[in-house]
């Protein structure tokens, strides 16, 4: 009544200022705002600040530094104090032995210290953690009169490479007699190696085929990309994703910015690795040549990136026009330049035509997959597009090409692709490559269709290694299958040959990571084309489904008598793009039990992952870091010497370097790195912790 207001609260306790502002509101006179601000300095005369890695290995010995700083006038004498009351770490020396040794339980370390007055002093602890996961690093400073504690949470990870492994599978409860109760058994097998405490074990599940890769468009890939070629995953994905959510109407503002930030983002860096001639190719104009493929790679995803964003024409043109002087007499196109990633170009890739080869000469073993991948890409272009009326008779000729490829072939990427492109160009032959993929057709023991270039005694082959070695590195899938067959699928949508699809849809979810890829750039690309292309077909706008999940382990005996800790998922129209998670107790599972009933599709995944101690059976590569002698106890210096094992040299190569627990790389010194030849860029990741050199070859 007295037209004054009183507010007090308290002041966060922390070094910084604060500016105090108000308004107010009035039905007559309107908005009122207070001309000034005020401004409240808070300040502490004592306190403690610490500074932790970003994270650190079990085992492993690190110097944690706490800064105690004195504003008072007068120099004081404090003890600092380093607390483990859960016995979460052990006491180390300088001579990394553990401190206390002959003691049981010790729970804390002191430190003695003096600080002068308006200065600081540090006091480090070298400590080796016990536990995984986050620890508690608490530190107080006690002084007459005055006293300041800290408590801040630092990840401890298990020593080792991780391996993971993931097991999905589509359930399709659409049709009237599909909605019967479905079963799945998953086995979850952990090795006796497994480094111990790294095992985690996740089921989770979501009412949508993209569902996967919508939640996940940051990290598809467990991968670096840092290239011309592996920059794309950054663009592909999100245009697939953005097509798929308009066309079924499940679009969000929040996914909608995310997704067109992300392209955006692509597009522009994409840029970076244009050549001057229009071309594209791995590392722009430090290498010799542009790359058919990558360049034909390139002008497709920016025609499709064309509705989401600003795309200048003019880059696409000149993209096309430069392909098209690369095709050859007889209508197949030729590789100039080099593609460093051989196994991102997936099945079409070739090797680069020889200086001086006559047009005439011989095509090899794969032509016609490259000149499939070029006409679809110019295919991607309207009809009406100036460029495509021009070089009709191109195209044509690009087309009798693949027929007649596909007529002598025996590889099933080349077939499937040839045929994906003759469906495009509508082609009268188009009938006849189709009955030729389809019969080159494999199934697996779950009756579930896909297309591969490896023979059946290859794969059994790796699946009896898989149970000695437990490496997820024989279990990735072959990215020119994953492609294959999604080129089939693409084709199979293109005929409306929707329900003859699904098996190969099965087979295609069934090899995606957990984060809705597959093993590379290409594949990832292709994959998740071919399953939008299906998913908007078979989306429905109703979604009711439950799935139970029970897991148990060998000693718990038989399902029926004990079926273990029971869970479940339940999926509707509202949380349909929402992606559940359950954890379970790596210690009680080693088989998942899947019972789905409902109306709808979902995609379950059973994923789970450890630790190995060991490094490959057979490195492909030799290593050897070595310290230099101008390292000092706060800056490594180091040199690594390596070479390709496996032949005479490589595609492109990628080293990562990951850099002990509390180490940042000196990313102003890092550039001097490239002046080796062989070098064509570095990077850094996980805060700095982790450097990444590729190479033009090794």
């Amino acid at each position: 009544n007295d037209g004054v207001a009183r507010y007090s609260d308290s002041i966060p306790d922390t070094i910084t200022s604060w500016y105090v502002s108000a308004f107010a509101v009035d039905s007559i006179t309107g908005l009122g705002v207070a001309p000034d601000t005020l401004k409240i300095n808070v300040f502490r005369p004592f306190f403690i600040k610490l500074s932790l890695p970003y994270s650190i290995i079990r085992g492993e010995s690190v110097s944690l530094q706490a800064i105690v700083f004195n504003y008072q006038t007068k120099p004081i004498k404090a003890e600092v104090v380093m607390e483990n009351p859960a016995d979460e770490f052990e006491f180390t020396n300088a001579a990394n032995e553990i401190e206390f040794a002959g003691e049981q339980n010790v729970r804390e370390k002191r430190k003695s210290v003096t600080i002068a007055p308006f200065d600081g002093v540090s006091v480090t602890f070298l400590i080796t953690p016990k536990k995984l996961g986050f620890i508690n690093i608490r530190i107080r400073a006690s002084a007459d009169l005055t006293g300041d504690a800290v408590v801040q949470k630092l990840l401890v990870k298990p020593e080792g490479q991780t391996q993971y492994f993931n097991k999905a599978m589509f359930i399709n409860a659409v049709n009237q007699q599909d909605r019967t109760l479905i079963k799945r058994n998953v086995s979850v097998e952990i090795p006796p190696n497994a480094v111990p405490g790294s095992v985690r074990i996740m089921v989770s599940g979501i009412s949508d085929i993209l569902g996967p890769t919508v939640n996940h468009l940051d990290d598809l890939l467990r991968m670096p990309y840092g290239c011309g070629e592996q920059n794309m995953i950054n663009l592909v994905p999100n245009i697939v994703v953005t097509n798929y959510l308009e066309r079924v109407n499940r679009m969000t503002e929040p996914i909608r910015a995310k997704t067109k930030n992300h392209i955006e983002t692509g597009y522009q860096r994409e840029l970076t690795y244009r050549r001057d001639d229009g071309s594209f190719s791995a590392f722009g104009q430090s290498d010799k040549a542009g790359s058919t493929w990558l360049t034909a790679f390139v002008a497709k995803t920016f025609i499709q990136a064309r509705p989401h964003i600003d795309v200048d024409n003019a880059v696409i043109t000149k993209s096309i026009e430069w392909l098209l002087t690369r095709q050859r007499k007889d209508g197949s196109f030729a590789e100039y330049g080099e593609v460093h990633n051989k196994a991102l170009q997936g099945g079409s890739a070739i090797k680069p035509k020889a200086a001086g080869e006559n047009d005439d000469a011989e095509t090899n073993d794969n032509a016609g997959a490259l000149t499939a991948f070029v006409l679809i890409a110019i295919l991607h272009e309207t009809k009406s597009d100036p460029i495509r009326v021009r070089h009709e008779s191109s195209l044509q000729r690009a087309a009798d090409f693949l027929y007649s490829r596909v007529s002598s072939s025996t590889s099933p990427y080349e077939v499937a692709i040839a045929n994906y492109a003759l469906h495009l160009t509508d082609s009268q032959h188009k009938d006849l490559a189709h009955k030729k993929l389809m019969a080159m057709s494999k199934r697996d023991q779950d009756s579930l269709i896909y297309w591969s270039i490896r023979s059946d005694q290859e794969q059994n082959k790796t699946s009896e290694r898989l149970k000695v070695v437990a490496s997820d590195y024989l279990l990735y899938p072959n990215a020119v299958d994953i492609e294959a067959t999604s080129y089939a699928i693409l084709t199979m949508a293109l005929r409306s040959e929707i329900d003859q699809a699904i098996p190969s849809v099965r087979w295609l979810i069934s090899k995606q990571n957990s984060n809705g890829g597959f093993s590379s750039t290409q594949d990832t690309v292709i994959g998740l084309q071919a399953l939008g292309a299906i998913a908007e077909r078979i989306a429905t706008a109703t979604v009711k489904m439950a799935v139970n999940i029970k897991h148990g382990n060998a000693k718990d005996g038989d399902l029926s008598t004990n079926p273990g800790p029971q869970q479940a998922l339940y999926f509707n129209t509202d949380n349909a793009l929402v992606l559940q998670q359950i954890q379970l107790d790596p210690e009680k599972t080693d088989w998942v039990q899947l019972e789905a009933a409902g109306f709808g599709t979902a995609i379950i995944q059973v994923s789970y992952q450890y630790n190995l101690a060991v490094s490959a059976e057979k490195p492909a590569f030799f290593l050897n870091p070595q310290k230099d002698k101008t390292s000092t106890e706060n800056y490594l210096q180091l040199s690594i010497c390596t070479y390709y094992k496996e032949g005479n040299s490589t595609n492109m190569a990628v080293m990562e370097v990951e850099l002990p627990s509390g180490y940042n790389a000196d990313v102003d010194a890092l550039p001097a790195a490239t002046r080796a030849k062989e070098v064509k860029r570095v990077d850094t990741a996980n805060n700095d912790g982790t450097v990444i050199v590729y190479f033009d070859r090794v």
